[in-house]
């Protein structure tokens, strides 16, 4: 049998099947001999920079040629970014120190200058960026020049110092990451190398007391990171009882404790933390039965720093103390809407302005293309439950009934600084006065006001050229001859101490009221009465008398009404008692003449006026003398 000629058409098929196999050959050759740093690797990190901060990731076994892509981008406060590769000759922690001192060249002598700035950086870095992303967002690309370990230092803006939360977007041959559209792969590029510039050494020392009537106070703590040592020594003076040193983390719980009572003048302890406390604090707790009196203690903290623990070591590095929040207060008098002596209250029209700074409530510009926010009524109380932090609340100490505002309007601006005003009035408690000269009197009037939160966290402080007293005040009866104010801690709102501000206001009585109504009208009726000793007929000089007695009752009772009942005598109360006193005797010795008379010794009593007619005005005289000696 013949076998069958091999076409074209039979031919084809098998050809094209080499074709394929041939490819794929190529292909899988080609996937396995590609080097590895053709392929793109993102990875996304987050985070939170505090105010004048810098953080460095190392990027660690980068290949020459391979493209780093870097995206980094503020997520709360005012964080406005910037990136930068460090050269690889670089000593970070030579440069660290260097690199500060000509910021701060730069920042002293052209601050606004960006072109300074970028020389600077240019110094340092192999490549950085401040704002080439969206809104202040950063971003670079950098081509890896050889093999090796690189360092990624992400830090404010020179050109703005801020803070808050970032997110970083980092991709090795990723060109998507500077469009803010990569997806991460699950590969680690950047390790944050924290011994750097968060594990460095910094030793604090704090001087402070536990005052009378005061169970414990606390020193809160700035953030420490997860493996740092803390080490804290305690002294009291020789012969104080030994108060506690308790350590907390942020949800109020024990991680360290020296007990109280010992004997001893110091003690210490150290605690190594195994994980991020934002908000550690230590509590210096007064020992169970110890004297009430203040217990003055001096505290030397360190953070990697063990030796603190001997006593050997000197103040350096940052702060260890969360520093107290300082709330500049002013208050500005513009009404007295009424004095109620009786009640012993007053009310007032006043505007009363805080400011202080907050790093939680510091925003981003761009987030609303705003230079500052402004909040009217609750709607600021709103925002800062948002940010998740406090305010400086306060109360007035000795406040009665409402408070009545008539505008609350808070300005916030992208660094956390606050300006807070409201305008409100209220009526106030006034135990200070002091009625024993009225009407010579001369009063002060107080408005306190109390932080709410303990003086650790907010104290107040002066705000210069704020605080005065208006020039319409609506109030005729009272004169005010100057005010002032201070700054005490007390404890009468809480437990623990917290700050007070003291508006006070002083002032004397406009007289007129007192010598036209009381004053003068008396010395006309004294007048009166000494006339009443001319005349001849006893009998009337009885009816005079007992009308002044009634006259002056009526001014005891006019006077009772203006005053609260008070455990003493005013010089008025003294002057009118006096008065009803002489009468008083006037009245009887009228009575007495007018008996001598009708038993026919008419003679006597003539010489008995005689002498009275002019010892009436000598006993007023003396009385009146003898009460302002000793009142005024």
């Amino acid at each position: 049998m013949r076998n069958s000629p091999v076409t074209t058409a039979n031919r084809l098929p098998r050809f094209r099947s080499l074709l394929v196999l041939a490819w794929l050959l190529v292909l899988a050759i080609t996937l396995i001999t590609a080097p590895a740093h053709a392929t793109s690797r993102v990875q996304e990190v987050t985070g939170h920079l505090d105010l004048q901060d810098s953080l460095i990731y190392e990027l660690s076994g980068l290949r020459k040629g391979e493209t780093l892509y870097v995206y980094a981008e503020g997520k709360s406060g005012n964080l406005d970014p910037s990136v930068g590769v460090l050269r690889p000759t670089v000593d970070v922690n030579t440069a660290r120190e260097q690199f500060r001192k000509e910021r701060e060249k730069i920042l002293a002598e052209q601050p606004d200058s960006p072109e300074a700035f970028a020389h600077l950086f240019e110094k340092y870095f192999l490549d950085w960026d401040d704002d080439s992303g969206a809104g202040y967002a950063a971003h670079l690309k950098l081509v890896i020049p050889a093999d090796g370990d690189y360092r990624l230092v992400l830090g404010s803006s020179p050109l703005r110092p801020s803070f808050g939360d970032y997110r970083l977007l980092l991709g090795i041959n990723a060109p998507q990451v500077l469009g803010d559209k990569a997806t991460t792969t699950g590969d680690t590029l950047a390790r944050l190398k924290q011994a750097v510039w968060q594990g460095e050494r910094r030793v604090q020392e704090v001087s402070g007391a536990v005052l009378p009537g005061q169970e414990f106070t606390t020193v809160e703590l700035q953030r420490i990171f997860s493996g740092e040592t803390l080490s804290a020594v305690l002294e009291v003076p020789p012969g104080t009882t030994m108060p506690g040193l308790i350590l907390y983390d942020y949800g109020d719980k024990p991680l360290a404790a020296v007990p109280a009572g010992t004997h001893d003048n110091r003690v210490t302890f150290q605690y190594t933390f195994d994980e991020a406390d934002e908000n550690p604090r230590l509590k210096i707790k007064r020992a169970p039965g110890a004297e009430d009196t203040a217990i003055d203690f001096r505290l030397m903290i360190g953070v990697n720093a063990a030796d603190v623990l001997t006593g050997q070591a000197t103040p350096a590095g940052k702060p260890i103390v969360r520093p107290v929040t300082p709330v500049e207060i002013g208050l500005r008098m513009d009404q007295i809407t009424g004095v109620d002596q009786r009640s012993e209250n007053f009310g007032v029209v006043v505007s009363l302005l805080l400011k202080w700074q907050d790093p939680m409530l510091a925003f981003d510009p761009q987030s609303c293309k705003c230079r500052l926010k402004i909040f009217n009524g609750d709607a600021f109380l709103r925002f800062v439950q948002s940010r998740n932090t406090d305010w400086p609340d306060f109360v007035l100490y000795n406040q009665q009934g409402n408070r009545w505002s008539q505008k609350r309007l808070a300005t916030v601006y992208p660094d956390g600084e606050v300006s807070y005003l409201e305008r409100f009035g209220v009526t106030l408690q006034a135990p200070d006065f002091k009625f024993r000269k009225f009407p010579f009197d001369d009063q002060t009037f107080a408005i306190r006001i109390d932080l709410v939160e303990p003086a650790w966290d907010y104290t107040f402080r002066e705000l210069e050229g704020f605080s005065e007293v208006g020039t319409r005040l609506g109030e005729e009866q009272w004169l005010l001859t100057g005010h002032d104010t201070r700054i005490t801690t007390e404890t009468d709102i809480t437990d623990f101490p917290t700050s007070r501000f003291t508006f006070r206001f002083h002032a004397t009585r406009h007289l007129d009221y007192y010598i036209y109504r009381i004053f003068l009208p008396i010395m006309i009726i004294v007048f009166v009465s000494w006339f009443g000793f001319f005349l001849r007929d006893y009998g009337k000089r009885v009816d005079v008398a007992g009308a002044n007695l009634l006259l002056f009752i009526a001014f005891n009772f006019t006077i009772g009404n203006d005053l609260p009942r008070l455990g003493y005598l005013t010089f008025l109360d003294t002057f009118l008692v006096t008065a009803f006193v002489i009468t008083s005797l006037v009245f009887l010795l009228a009575v007495y003449m007018k008996r001598m008379e009708a038993d026919g010794k008419q003679h006597l009593a003539h010489r008995i006026d005689a002498h009275v007619m002019w010892l009436y005005p000598v006993a007023y005289l003396v009385g009146t003398a003898l009460t302002l000696w000793f009142y005024v």
